[in-house]
């Protein structure tokens, strides 16, 4: 989980990065195109900083684990478009 918060957190780094070179070229366009990356990605950011506070609150039981498995099935095979 650490490992995913810290991946989420260098691809909004990077984004934000290409927004600001974007803006510094007056590609509007393409600008308001990032944007709407950093905001997925801020926003899974906290998804993934929220799982990880609560597998640390719950000491990573297996049986609590398992529970959530039906729910991120269904959260990114509906995201993804599977």
């Amino acid at each position: 989980m650490e490992k995913w918060v810290k991946w989420e957190e260098s691809t909004k780094k990077l984004y934000e990065e290409m927004h600001s070179e974007l803006n510094q070229l007056n590609e509007c366009a393409a600008s308001l195109f990032i944007e709407q990356y950093i905001k997925e990605v801020d926003d899974e950011l906290e998804y993934a900083r929220r799982k990880l506070i609560m597998l640390e609150s719950i000491g990573y039981d297996m049986i609590e684990i398992n529970k959530w498995q039906e729910h991120l099935y269904k959260k990114y095979t509906k995201k993804l478009g599977w």
